[in-house]
């Protein structure tokens, strides 16, 4: 019984980090610096900078979220040169 209690201790705290963890990346959104670094790629295609890249992969949760991805045309084809997950919202 004492096994299955701590068992249950430490998943509950797994799932509590993981939720904060999900939080912080919330609030860590943020579509201007992704326009800044990427907007034309966004808007146009073409090769993302490195830079650009790791902006997206930081925002990709994000992504649903903001009013213009919708007019990204560009976002699957940066999508794939970043190896970034495209969203499906």
């Amino acid at each position: 019984m004492k096994v299955l209690s701590i068992i249950f201790v430490m998943v509950a705290m797994l799932v509590l980090l993981t939720a904060e963890v999900q939080v912080t990346k919330a609030a860590n959104c943020n579509e201007n610096v992704l326009l800044a670094e990427c907007g034309e790629n966004l808007r146009e295609g073409g090769v993302p900078s490195a830079t650009c890249c790791g902006i997206l992969k930081d925002q990709q949760p994000c992504i649903c979220g903001y009013p213009d991805h919708n007019n990204w045309p560009g976002l699957p084809k940066i999508c794939g040169f970043c190896d970034v997950p495209l969203p499906h919202c």
